[in-house]
């Protein structure tokens, strides 16, 4: 699965997001990953990434929190051409977060989707709900479509390609790392 890769990716050193040409278009670095439905503990001095420990959380496969530049990102990983976007999830999320303890004011709102580089180009919402649900973090009703950052990534975990399907995922080591 992609999102395998993802989390692995960000737990062993870090991610590379690219464009449909493969250009890097945005890394992200080496994270601790807490998975939690709620809302955890929240670092002041770095950001605290976050897995929802169900794994068909609708909206979003990841969050990352930075208090201290009060920003927040969700992120869905699909291999699919077309995905839905429900934003009631995102929104959900952030009235939690404002009545936790761990409260501040956000921001920065991004929503990332994560896609195969190769389905960069021909990918689509199938569904959008909940429009005008994030004004109050700045996104224009109506245009939730277009804030959505798209990116791309690759079936590579620290130089191992996976490949298979979404039931069975399998490394294929370059002969350069074989011992």
């Amino acid at each position: 699965m992609l999102e395998m890769v993802f989390f692995a990716n960000l737990r062993n050193g870090g991610l590379a997001l690219v464009d449909a040409a493969g250009n890097t278009v945005d890394t992200w670095g080496q994270s601790v990953i807490v998975i939690t439905d709620g809302i955890p503990a929240l670092s002041s001095a770095q950001p605290v990434w976050i897995k929802p420990e169900k794994w068909n959380q609708g909206g979003y496969d990841a969050i990352m929190v930075c208090k201290r530049t009060q920003h927040v990102r969700f992120v869905q990983v699909t291999s699919a051409h077309k995905h839905s976007f429900r934003i009631s999830h995102f929104y959900g999320w952030l009235k939690m977060l404002s009545e936790s303890p761990e409260s501040f004011e956000v921001k920065i709102m991004e929503i990332i989707f994560v896609v195969e580089q190769e389905k960069l180009s021909t990918f689509d919402f199938s569904t959008v709900t909940g429009n005008g649900l994030l004004v109050p973090f700045g996104w224009l009703k109506g245009k939730e479509t277009d804030l959505v950052r798209l990116v791309g990534t690759s079936h590579m975990c620290n130089g191992v390609e996976f490949r298979g399907s979404e039931t069975e995922f399998r490394p294929v080591i370059p002969k350069n790392l074989l011992i």
